[in-house]
């Protein structure tokens, strides 16, 4: 699973990735043949009802940062 919070250009926030950094990332899953599932499909898995395709990976952007600066 990989984890992002935002994609911007902000400065001094390590939970902020640059456009160029992130293309990388995913440049990569593609070139090695990863396949991108949805969190529904890695708990189909999990509970024993469906399979995964070879290399599997979930992507998720974690939006808790703006959560906890509203609550």
């Amino acid at each position: 699973m990989l984890m992002y919070h935002e994609i911007g250009r902000e400065k001094n926030n390590n939970t902020v990735i640059s456009p160029e950094l992130f293309q990388q990332h995913m440049a990569y899953l593609y070139e090695h043949n990863y396949t991108t599932i949805s969190l529904e499909d890695l708990y189909g898995y999990i509970r024993g009802e469906k399979g995964l395709p070879p290399k599997p990976v979930v992507i998720t952007f974690d939006d808790g940062y703006r959560w906890k600066l509203q609550g």
